[in-house]
C-alpha cells in the first residue's frame, strides 16, 4: 500500500496469468485503503496485518446503476427511531460471494449534513441479511461479481463503521482515482503481454521460412502497439507519485491500453488461424472473454475520453 508503483506492476504480471486474479486483488486492497487512511488505531492494528497476509480477504461495494456522482448515492446510512439504517443498492462488487466482508460506501442522512460518505464494514456473518446475486457475464468467471442489495440493516456505528460514524471517506475515493485508472492499464498491458509472448510461441514452432510476409507483418504490428501500451504505462507511472497524482496520464493509459488490447487480441486470433480460435490449449479464448470487462470496469473507456476531453478544452487556449 506505501509503494503503488511496485504494486501496479504485480498487478501487471498477475494479470499475464489470468485476469481474475488482479480483480480479486484489487478489490481487496481499495478495501484495506480505507483502513489504512481512516481507520480507528485500533482498526488499523488489527485488519491491516490480516490483510496484509491474506488471511482476511475483502471486497469493496461502491458502483451504483447510473450513478457517477459520489453526492448522489443512493445507498444510504440514515438515523432512524434511534438505529441506524443502512439501505440500497451496489452493482459490480468483486468477490463479495467468497469475502470474508464487505465496505459498502452509503451517503450519511442526518441532521447535518446529506453528502458525507461513511464505510460500513459487513461482516460474513452478516451476508444472511443481504441479497447477493452473482452476475451474468462473458469473462472474468473465476471470480463472483454481485449485485449486492441491503434492505433494513441495523448497523452498530462504533463497530460497523471504518473509523466511526464521524469520519468522512470522500478523500479516499479521491486519493484512489489516478491508481485505479493505472490498475486497468496494469490489467491490459499484463494481458497483451502474454498474448504476444503466446503468439511468439506458437510461431517459433512453425518453420521461419514458410510463415506468409502477411503473418510476419500482422505479428509485427502486434509489438508495436504492444510496446507502445508499454511507453505509456511507463510513462503514467514515472507521473504518478504519493505526493503528486497525474491523473489525466494515468486516465489516457487506461484508455490506449484498454483499447489496443482489443486490437492485440483481434490481430491474434487472424494470425493464428484455427490455431488460435479452435483449440485444446484455452489460453486466447480466455482473454478474448476477459478482456472485454476492461472496456467497462472500474468507469468505462468512453466516460474516461469524455473527462479526457473536457479537461483539453477547459485548458487549451488559443
Amino acid at each position: 500500500m506505501q509503494d503503488p508503483p511496485t504494486t501496479l506492476r504485480i498487478i501487471q504480471e498477475l494479470a499475464a496469468g489470468w485476469l481474475s486474479i488482479p480483480a480479486i486483488i484489487g478489490s481487496h486492497m481499495r478495501a484495506a485503503s480505507y483502513f489504512l487512511n481512516c481507520g480507528t488505531e485500533a482498526q488499523k492494528e488489527h485488519y491491516l496485518p490480516l490483510l496484509a497476509k491474506g488471511k482476511l480477504i475483502a471486497s469493496h461495494a461502491y458502483n451504483e446503476l447510473a450513478v457517477h456522482d459520489s453526492k448522489v448515492l443512493g445507498t444510504t446510512l440514515r438515523h432512524d427511531s434511534g438505529n441506524w439504517i443502512l439501505n440500497g443498492s451496489k452493482h459490480w462488487v468483486t468477490n463479495a460471494l467468497d469475502s470474508d466482508f464487505i465496505i459498502i460506501i452509503a451517503r450519511l442522512v442526518d441532521k447535518e449534513s446529506s453528502h458525507r460518505l461513511v464505510a460500513v464494514l459487513l461482516k460474513r456473518e452478516r451476508y444472511d441479511e443481504l441479497q447477493m446475486i452473482d452476475l451474468v457475464r462473458p469473462g472474468i468467471k473465476g471470480v463472483s461479481l454481485c449485485e449486492v442489495t441491503c434492505n433494513q440493516i441495523k448497523i452498530d456505528p462504533d463497530r460497523e463503521t471504518i473509523g466511526g460514524i464521524t469520519v468522512d471517506v470522500t478523500p479516499v475515493l479521491k486519493l484512489a482515482s489516478a491508481a485505479k485508472y493505472l490498475n486497468f492499464a496494469a490489467r491490459s498491458l499484463g494481458c497483451a503481454q502474454a498474448i504476444v509472448s503466446h503468439c511468439a510461441k506458437l510461431l517459433k514452432l512453425r518453420n521461419a521460412s514458410s510463415l506468409h510476409p502477411v503473418a510476419l507483418h500482422r505479428f509485427g504490428e502486434m509489438q508495436s502497439k504492444l510496446y507502445a501500451c508499454e511507453s505509456m504505462f511507463e510513462r503514467a507511472l514515472q507521473n504518478y507519485s504519493s505526493d503528486q497524482q497525474d491523473e489525466i496520464a494515468a486516465m489516457s493509459a487506461k484508455v490506449f491500453c484498454g483499447q489496443e488490447l482489443q486490437n492485440i487480441i483481434r490481430h491474434a486470433i487472424n494470425l493464428l488461424g484455427g490455431a488460435g480460435y479452435a483449440s485444446q490449449d484455452s489460453f486466447l479464448e480466455r482473454c478474448y472473454r476477459d478482456a472485454a470487462s476492461l472496456q467497462v470496469s472500474g468507469t468505462t473507456l468512453d466516460v474516461v475520453c469524455t473527462k479526457l476531453a473536457a479537461n483539453y478544452l477547459e485548458n487549451y487556449h488559443v
